[in-house]
């Protein structure tokens, strides 16, 4: 028995922990009457993470191997969900207006709302298609890795997603934006594509989304971050990566997702991200992927 387990925390299982500690304090913190229920569910996370530390993954083709390497995807979408549950407990104003200005100071004029007024030229529809389809990009890249068969770059892959996707949900814990503003829905809908399609995408993109925003722009780091792993597997995935890429940047904007500055941050912190998860593999296993 002992040979199955044999307790070892790994970088991305202290990441998942420290996130979860600083979690914790602002919980406690600003938590409020639900600040007892916020820690429990901190709390299973924090106990799943210890639990899984305690099974050995030797073999890079065994299940529980598989498992410690691909939950942080699926803990990711969780800690994004909380984080907007923690949002209205928090009792935060929102942070518009300061980002609306330091994009005045930055540019001398308001950049996100002059490219709304510039992109009304397209219809609601469109820009909610856009941005959906920034989903297929890490489903895309998954695969293509798995079809590689380069278990170092998944986790290399896994640890840049965890690494930027936390940095921005604790950065959107503290700096709350309005989010996506519902009344867009269908209010440039000009009947091209028909009451369906009108019902049907913004219903996808209302699931991935919360309603007080991820500054910095989570989804659209997640995105880059897929993007730039993809750009190894050769020109057609470049050019494909960076239009979907481009049009989760601009779409996002004009749905109000993110903001200018706030995309550019995200980029900023994929690119970080990718170089951290690199430099921490090749300290690693000796090598860069």
């Amino acid at each position: 028995m002992a040979n199955h387990f044999k307790f070892r925390l790994r970088t991305p299982d202290l990441l998942i922990l420290t996130y979860i500690i600083i979690q914790s304090i602002l919980v406690a913190i600003f938590g409020g009457l639900f600040r007892g229920q916020l820690l429990l569910i901190y709390s299973i996370f924090a106990l799943f993470v210890v639990i899984l530390a305690c099974f050995r993954c030797s073999d890079r083709l065994s299940f529980i191997y598989l498992v410690r390497t691909g939950y942080p995807l699926v803990l990711m979408y969780f800690f994004y969900r909380l984080v907007g549950i923690q949002h209205r407990f928090f009792g935060f104003d929102t942070c518009d207006a300061v980002f609306n200005n330091m994009e005045k100071t930055v540019f001398g004029i308001f950049p996100t709302f002059a490219i709304q007024r510039i992109m009304e030229i397209w219809i609601n529809e469109l820009s909610y298609l856009l941005y959906l389809t920034g989903i297929f990009i890490p489903l895309w890249l998954l695969i293509k890795l798995f079809q590689k068969g380069n278990l170092k770059l998944i986790e290399n892959f896994v640890m840049a997603f965890e690494i930027g996707c936390l940095t921005c949900l604790v950065i959107s814990s503290l700096l709350p934006v309005s989010g996506p503003n519902i009344a867009l829905d269908n209010y440039y809908y000009l009947g091209i594509y028909g009451p369906l399609f009108s019902m049907v995408v913004p219903f996808f993109i209302d699931i991935l989304s919360i309603n007080s925003g991820g500054f910095p722009a989570i989804y659209f780091c997640i995105i880059t971050i897929s993007s730039y792993y993809l750009w190894d597997f050769g020109k057609v995935y470049i050019t494909v990566s960076f239009f979907i890429m481009t049009a989760v940047f601009w779409g996002g904007i004009y749905l109000r997702y993110h903001y200018l500055a706030d995309g550019l941050l995200a980029m900023v912190i994929a690119f970080i991200a990718v170089v951290i998860a690199d430099g921490i593999c090749y300290r690693t296993y000796g090598e860069s992927t």
